[in-house]
């Protein structure tokens, strides 16, 4: 009997039986100071299939870690988040796409490792594609982003051989590719 009573209390709906964490504005679960632990982050791949080859959505972040390198646009997942609620708010704060430009498969296609210095995440990998062909212009860098465009497979191993480009970033579009139905 007290089993049952402790599985109705742990998945009642109306009891938050996770206690929300006290941050500070010092507080380093959400600043991007290096740590001891992975952080989890998510990622999309955007690529507009209605240009012929299909292009792919990069941003040049804005910030540490990989400041001034081209990579495909995400972030942290925020506590509580889900990761594709996270995935699509990432999208719209680095590029201004939203869910009415671009359609995001929901399961991740991999999870990948980005580990830099003293940097570490754990990020899930999410596919998306166009819904028209005039989504393509209504990209806008923001955010964590200081610049956002459309780049083909070839501009990308440009970027990439010249050092401008996150180390995994043609790893990751080549896995995206070989999910998308877009060849």
């Amino acid at each position: 009997m007290q089993a049952l009573a402790l599985v109705s209390l742990l998945f009642s709906p109306s009891r938050s039986y996770f206690p929300r964490p006290i941050l500070s504005t010092t507080s380093r679960l959400f600043s991007t100071t290096p740590t001891q632990f992975p952080r989890a982050a998510v990622s999309v791949t955007v690529i507009d299939a209605y240009i012929q080859p299909a292009k792919v959505l990069l941003v040049k972040r804005a910030n540490e870690p990989a400041k001034g390198q081209w990579s495909i646009p995400g972030g942290k997942i925020n506590f509580g988040e889900a990761t594709l609620t996270a995935g699509k708010r990432e999208i719209q704060e680095e590029t201004g796409l939203t869910n009415a430009h671009i359609l995001i498969r929901d399961r991740p296609f991999t999870a990948t490792d980005a580990i830099s210095g003293s940097f570490h995440y754990v990020i899930t990998q999410y596919i998306a594609t166009t819904t028209s062909a005039a989504a393509a212009g209504k990209v806008v860098a923001g955010d964590d982003a200081s610049d956002a465009r459309w780049f083909g497979m070839e501009e990308i191993g440009g970027l990439v051989e010249g050092g401008v480009a996150t180390v995994q970033l043609r790893e990751t579009l080549d896995l995206a590719l070989e999910e998308s139905t877009v060849k």
